[in-house]
């Protein structure tokens, strides 16, 4: 699944609540919606903030190097 976070400068505890319930039930690839209108320093603060909060919440995202490591 794809999810696409929003065009704020942070996550909101909306979203983790919604992952961890699907995170179960499919892989979740994070999205950052309109990102080619951030700033460097505003792109990287928003995926610190996707980081810190999924890490805090136990929202695990899928990890496709470790599949493609995997499959070989």
């Amino acid at each position: 699944m794809l999810y696409f976070f929003g065009s704020s400068h942070h996550s909101t505890d909306n979203d983790f609540i919604f992952l961890k319930q699907f995170q179960t039930l499919v892989n979740v690839i994070p999205v950052i919606a309109k990102a080619d209108s951030f700033k460097s320093q505003e792109l990287l603060a928003l995926k610190s903030d996707i980081i810190y909060n999924a890490n805090k919440r136990k929202v695990t995202f899928f990890d496709c190097i470790e599949a493609i490591d995997n499959v070989s």
